[in-house]
């Protein structure tokens, strides 16, 4: 605990170093609830600086959280916690990325910073919509008034159905049912899963039957997946290993006298399977892209637009359903911060793509006029930047941290395309050191001028490359609060149960601050 409070100074002389050259910080925030059943609020840090993803990431610990907790009391308890690092709330955070829960939706209203809803969350709410029953929303409100009473009356009339959980608890894989389930899969996938245990669990003898024909095959064994009834991610990776041996399991239940119409599939069947596999694939792929740390608005537009295309190439039912779902959710969280990056990145491309999408204005990637644009941006500089100093000429821009690497995801056709698509897609053009004359004047008319030289091939001026720096610092999704719960989860465990708030929040502050070293 004394080297926690000792790091816990040095992190503050970090951050106070960053907020004297002018750097502003985003947030992600989730609530958690322990193996002992107390709930915790996770606040994350975020910079961005040109340097690796990781290191640009603060954990700031674990807020115990006890009795009801509006949306007023998270952001009072956002305010006091970031105090405790000498942040600011109103002053020195640009934004804050939470899931869809409707009390992360009256939060974001209540931040004067700019709220970015998860991508990721969207995409998983779009998938239970196309596969599974939905909730039943009074039955839903009913059950969280009992349990948590911390809902208002007055915002349960605006809110979706599915983004209804109060406490926020978001994860990739939401929790369900496995009879939710819509009727014309439900009995196919439990034919799947039967199959499955069939070799996976119940008998080694036939598993090593069926290893002998995938051997035969494939020159190797694969093992049968059995998902998560929970989680239609591992459905989707349950799917993809059952098409790939499928007819090697054909041949091991024959062998095994398992012929009948319960461990047999029709042409039709098999179709079903790999239109399901299809069509999860491109989404599963997108989440995963989406959740890295490195991750950014930009990798997010790319990603979604590659999701969406190669869905609109399978021209099935399943993948057309799913892209009207996911159009949906993307539009609800794509805001007009998302044009600003793509603009500040590349402006002739933005420019481009807006004269061609003007009349579409329900795309999901719709382009907002540039005048948006400048409202946006101002609005950022008056709030961020009331105490900056015009530059100097001795300042020059550095272009070299346009440029953000991406990990190297396994060899795979379909994230092969996407790696190439998130490296081209919004590469900026090389331009000539255009300088901005700064002179005493509006914000407006200085982004007037600073947009004009920099859509004719100059540089960001001090403004456009201030909201820059800040925009891309922006993540897509809330994950970085969830891979905290998973490794407070494995330091709370039933071992340790006991452990205490306090030493729970160092436990996970000091685990962030050693992964940066």
């Amino acid at each position: 605990m004394a080297y926690g409070a000792s790091i816990r100074k040095k992190t503050i002389g970090e951050l106070e170093t960053l907020k004297k050259l002018q750097k502003r910080f985003t947030l992600t925030f989730d609530e958690w609830t322990s193996l002992r059943n107390r709930r915790y609020l996770n606040l994350n840090l975020h910079l961005f600086i040109g340097g690796a993803a990781t290191a640009n990431i603060w954990n700031l610990g674990l807020v115990r959280i006890e009795g009801r907790f509006p949306a007023e009391a998270c952001v009072t308890a956002l305010e006091k916690k970031l105090q405790d690092f000498e942040i600011e709330l109103n002053l020195d955070v640009i934004a804050a990325t939470t899931d869809g829960a409707a009390v992360m939706k009256k939060v974001g209203r209540l931040l004067s910073a700019h709220h970015q809803l998860c991508f990721a969350h969207g995409l998983q709410l779009a998938v239970l919509e196309v596969l599974y029953n939905k909730r039943h929303e009074q039955q839903e409100e009913e059950m969280q008034a009992e349990v948590l009473g911390n809902r208002p009356d007055n915002e349960s009339d605006n809110e979706s159905e599915d983004d209804n959980d109060e406490q926020g608890n978001f994860s990739v894989e939401e929790e369900i049912q496995a009879e939710e389930l819509l009727p014309q899969y439900r009995e196919l996938i439990q034919k799947v899963r039967k199959i499955v245990k069939v070799f996976s669990s119940k008998s080694p003898v036939k598993n090593d039957l069926l290893q002998q024909y995938i051997k035969a095959e494939f020159g190797k064994e694969l093992q049968l997946i059995l998902d998560c009834r929970t989680r239609w991610s591992s459905l989707a990776s349950m799917l993809s290993r059952f098409n790939e041996v499928k007819h090697c399991i054909s041949k091991a239940l024959i062998d095994l006298k398992l012929t009948s119409s319960s461990f047999s599939f029709t042409d039709e069947e098999y179709m079903t399977l790999t239109h399901i596999e299809q069509a999860l694939e491109p989404v599963k792929l997108a989440v995963n892209v989406l959740c890295r740390e490195d991750a950014t608005l930009i990798t997010a537009e790319t990603t979604l637009r590659f999701m969406i295309n190669k869905l609109n190439l399978q021209n099935t039912r399943l993948s057309q359903e799913l892209v009207v779902s996911l159009s949906r959710r993307i539009k609800e969280r794509r805001t007009s911060i998302t044009a600003v990056l793509l603009y500040l990145e590349n402006p002739k491309k933005y420019l481009e793509k807006d004269s061609r999408s003007a009349s579409v204005e329900d795309n999901p990637f719709f382009y907002p006029s540039k005048a948006t644009l400048r409202t946006e941006m101002k609005c950022l500089i008056e709030r961020l930047m009331s105490d900056v100093q015009p530059e100097t000429e001795n300042q020059q821009d550095d272009d070299s941290e346009d440029d953000m690497p991406l990990s190297t995801l396994p060899s795979h056709t379909l994230e092969e395309e996407l790696e190439r698509s998130l490296r081209t897609e919004w590469v900026a053009e090389s331009r000539a050191a255009v300088r901005v004359p700064t002179r005493d004047n509006s914000t407006d008319l200085i982004l007037k001028r600073e947009m004009t030289l920099f859509e004719c091939g100059g540089n960001r001026g001090k403004y456009l490359e201030a909201v820059y720096t800040y925009v891309k610092s922006i993540p897509p999704t809330s994950v970085e609060a969830e891979r905290a719960f998973s490794a407070a989860g494995y330091l709370c465990n039933k071992i340790r149960s006991n452990l205490k708030d306090e030493t729970l929040d160092t436990l996970s502050f000091l685990r962030k601050y050693f992964q940066k070293k």
